[in-house]
This record gives C-alpha cells, sequence and structure tokens, in this order.
C-alpha cells in the first residue's frame, strides 16, 4: 500500500546514504532508484525536463554526457536548485550542468586539453519546491548507434540498469518498431520478464504511417492493466515547448487509455513504483550495509580505531626496521660480495695510460674525492 508520507521519509534517508557513501567505487551500494534510458533523439531530455523542472542541455548530439542524478523534493518554500551541493539559480543550471560536464571530461582540468567522450563520474542535482515530486531519477547519456563513445555508453547503461533495485524508464518514439530501439534490447538483457521496465512512447504527435500510430497505440491499451505497461507522451507538440493541454487533447484523440497517457500521469506513476521498489529492496540494502560495516571494522581493527601521531609513527618505523634489519644484512650481504669482485676485476682494466687520458685535475674539489669524474 502506497503511504506517501512513509516514501517521502525512505527517499530521504536513500539521500542521506547516497551523499554518505560519495563516489567511491568501494562504498558502493545498491541504492532503488529510477534510470532512464533511449536512443540519441528520443526525447529524453525533455521528457527529464518536464517531470524535474530541470532546464538539460539540448544542443545537437549527446546531451547527457556523464550521469546527472536528480533529486526533487516537495516543500512549500521557495524553489531552490544545487548542484553537487552549490546554489544554482534557474536561469543559470543549463549552462552550469554544460559547465560541471566539461569539467568532468576533461579531468578536472581548467585549461585546455584533450577531453573523454563520456564519463561514469556523476553530477548531482538538488531540486526542492512547491511544484515538485518527491522522487530521484538518473538520466544516462544516450544509445549510439556508431562512433565515439559507443562502447562506453553501453558499458555505462548495463552497469546502472543490471542492479534490481533500479527501475527502467526507456524512452523511444511512438513510431519506432522494436527491432530499432537498442534501448529496449540492452533492457530486455537485464530485465526479461519485465517486472522493473517501462516503456515511453514519446513524440506521439507525429507517426510515419497509420501503421506505426496503430502500433503504438496497441501496444499502450493492450497492457494497461500491467502495473509497468507503455505510457505515451508528447514533450514538445509541433516541436515547441510543452504543452499540458495540447498533449490531453492529442492523446484523447488517439483513444489511448486515459491513465496511460500524458506526463502529468506519469508523474503519479513514478513515485508508487519507486515506493514499491524501496520497499521490496530494503532486506537486501540492510544486508549490504551490514557487509560494508563488517568489512570497515575489519579495516578499522588492522590499522587502528584513532588517527597515529607523527612521532608514533616513527617508532613503528624504527622498530619494525629493527625486528627485520638482520634478515636485510644477510640478503644485501651476497651483494656486496658481488661488489667487491667487481672491484677487484678493475686492477687489470684501470691503467696508469687509462688514468691520464681520463684524470683531470680540479682545484674547487676535494683532493681525495678528484678521481671520482674519472672513474
Amino acid at each position: 500500500m502506497y503511504n506517501n508520507n512513509a516514501y517521502s521519509h525512505q527517499l530521504s534517508v536513500l539521500e542521506e546514504i547516497r551523499k554518505a557513501i560519495g563516489n567511491k567505487e568501494e562504498n558502493h551500494l545498491n541504492l532503488a532508484q529510477i534510470v532512464v534510458i533511449g536512443d540519441q533523439s528520443s526525447g529524453k531530455s525533455s521528457l527529464m525536463h518536464i517531470l524535474t523542472g530541470i532546464p538539460f542541455p539540448a544542443k545537437s548530439g549527446i546531451t547527457t554526457k556523464c550521469p546527472t542524478i536528480v533529486y526533487t523534493k516537495h516543500i512549500e518554500n521557495d524553489t531552490t536548485y544545487k548542484i553537487n551541493e552549490i546554489l544554482i539559480p534557474f536561469e543559470d543550471l543549463e549552462n552550469k550542468i554544460t559547465q560541471e560536464q566539461t569539467k568532468i571530461l576533461k579531468g578536472g582540468l581548467s585549461w585546455p586539453v584533450d577531453t573523454i567522450n563520456v564519463s561514469e563520474t556523476p553530477i548531482e542535482i538538488y531540486a526542492e519546491g512547491p511544484k515538485m515530486n518527491d522522487i530521484v531519477l538518473v538520466d544516462l547519456p544516450g544509445i549510439i548507434a556508431n562512433g565515439p563513445g559507443k562502447v562506453e555508453v553501453t558499458n555505462m547503461i548495463n552497469k546502472y540498469i543490471g542492479q534490481e533495485e533500479t527501475l527502467i524508464l526507456i524512452v523511444t518514439e511512438g513510431k519506432q518498431d522494436d527491432e530499432t530501439a537498442g534501448a529496449l534490447e540492452l533492457a530486455r538483457d537485464v530485465d526479461p520478464d519485465k517486472k522493473r521496465t517501462i516503456r515511453i512512447l514519446s513524440k506521439c504527435d507525429f507517426f510515419d504511417s497509420d501503421e506505426s500510430k496503430e502500433r503504438a497505440i496497441l501496444l499502450v491499451n493492450n497492457n494497461s492493466e500491467n502495473e509497468y505497461g507503455p505510457h505515451a507522451i508528447i514533450s514538445q507538440y509541433g516541436g515547441k515547448d510543452y504543452d499540458l493541454d495540447k498533449e490531453t487533447n492529442e492523446l484523447k484523440k488517439l483513444e489511448i487509455n486515459k491513465y496511460r497517457a500524458g506526463i502529468a500521469t506519469l508523474k503519479k506513476r513514478l513515485p508508487k513504483l519507486l515506493a514499491k521498489l524501496i520497499r521490496t529492496n530494503l532486506p537486501n540494502l540492510k544486508i549490504q550495509i551490514n557487509s560494508k560495516l563488517k568489512e570497515s571494522k575489519n579495516t578499522l581493527e588492522v590499522i587502528g580505531y584513532e588517527e597515529p601521531n607523527a612521532s608514533d609513527i616513527l617508532y613503528n618505523v624504527s622498530d619494525h626496521l629493527k625486528i627485520h634489519i638482520c634478515d636485510l644484512e644477510h640478503k644485501v650481504s651476497d651483494y656486496i660480495y658481488k661488489f667487491y669482485e667487481k672491484l677487484r676485476e678493475t686492477k687489470e682494466i684501470i691503467t696508469d695510460e687509462l688514468i691520464e687520458l681520463n684524470y683531470k685535475p680540479n682545484a674547487f674539489k676535494s683532493y681525495f674525492f678528484q678521481g671520482e669524474d674519472a672513474y
């Protein structure tokens, strides 16, 4: 049973856990989340913008170049936005996201360098306000059919959607059939029974044939009783900004089930599904956390519970060397004897003629070491 207050609390706890563990691979925990994937130009960024209220970069090519984790929270106070814990004015969000991506792709360097195509280092965006929903969404780079970054993007997507704790949103154009949608194939590999996958049919105001239109309508209506059935949307009617009334009217004309049509309805679906995913995976999360705690305690037993001071470090190093110095002397002795032998062999090599040829007196150097350069 869905309880909004319990769900909001659970989401806040997950957010705190995610902040506490950070981005280090060794601290990784599989947390419940919604991951949005799709082919390039599928309408994924437009959907993310409407779901979160955040203007994602919309230039040509890959608009998302690294994972973007978006937390939105409903509060009655003024709307605020943060990127990596820094407050950002709404009008600067798009540019700031682009700057953060560029910085990540350049390895954090400020001067001109060659950049990689995509990165697994995430950007974290927090948005709070009266028009926000309590939800966490992860936007991943669009699937590349061919060219640089194809393998990296595919591997990144598989890493995220392969987790049982992930609800997968696949964005495909309404006119697109299954065979040409790369995102569908990736999702089928990790969730063949579609127990945590929802297909979002975008751009349902434009079909290239009556056949593709009918196929999309049947796909949604025939699966309307399925909790994870497809959902039809129009995020940019006629290529313009989102218009709720136009979307509603256009989808009504298609006679698509009203509970599986429109972004407003989708906003209501997602929190319930994420809440269910959180409840289902709480036992496994508890096991993961206990395992990490045990591992950390074992490490502390080895390295100590308190940070040692400089004197303790020097004492321990000295003590360690004293214990092992005898073994070290025996091991090094063999090499020293070999060195002695090599020195003795030089009696036959170093002649008066060789010395005269290479030795050059130097008044600025100690007399006893003037043969060093020649040697």
